[in-house]
């Protein structure tokens, strides 16, 4: 099987996050981190994207999801896939209507939500109790040492 990945052979890879260039190449570092560890590389791409959501169709987003269980990246995989906007197939163990009932529950002013890299996408990871990754890790590490300086200053401290 090839060693490209479900999102590659479908024109989904990491450039086509809907968001700042910046954003897209924190996007992209971070997929990079971890699609080479992701289960479904050595599987067919077209089970995780199924042509109907019913009769075969579900049978076979029952066959995605199963093989998402066991990856050990699932948690990176479904934060990418919404902090993405992935519309079409199954990413880290959610279907398309699992993955659009949830970004409409969590855009509430209709924005999406922040990209990974950010504090806000830091915060996000928390209130959600996901996991967090290291280009958020490093924003909120960023935003801390930023807000310690200003207190500093604030202060008349050096």
């Amino acid at each position: 099987m090839s060693t490209r990945t479900k999102a590659d052979r479908h024109g989904l890879a990491p450039s086509s996050a809907r968001s700042s260039s910046a954003a897209r190449r924190a996007s992209d570092a971070w997929y990079e981190q971890w699609s080479g560890q992701a289960a479904c590389r050595e599987e067919d791409p077209e089970l995780f994207f199924p042509a109907r959501h019913d009769g075969p169709g579900v049978a076979q987003i029952r066959e995605a999801k199963a093989i998402c269980r066991r990856c050990p990246v699932v948690e990176d995989c479904h934060a990418w896939a919404l902090s993405t906007d992935q519309e079409y197939g199954v990413w880290g163990g959610m279907s398309e209507r699992e993955r659009r009932g949830r970004r409409e529950r969590r855009k509430p002013n209709g924005r999406p939500p922040a990209p990974c890299g950010t504090e806000s996408a830091y915060q996000r990871h928390l209130r959600s109790s996901e996991q967090i990754d290291e280009a958020c890790r490093a924003a909120h590490r960023d935003h801390r040492t930023a807000a310690r300086a200003r207190a500093k200053a604030a202060q008349g401290r050096p």
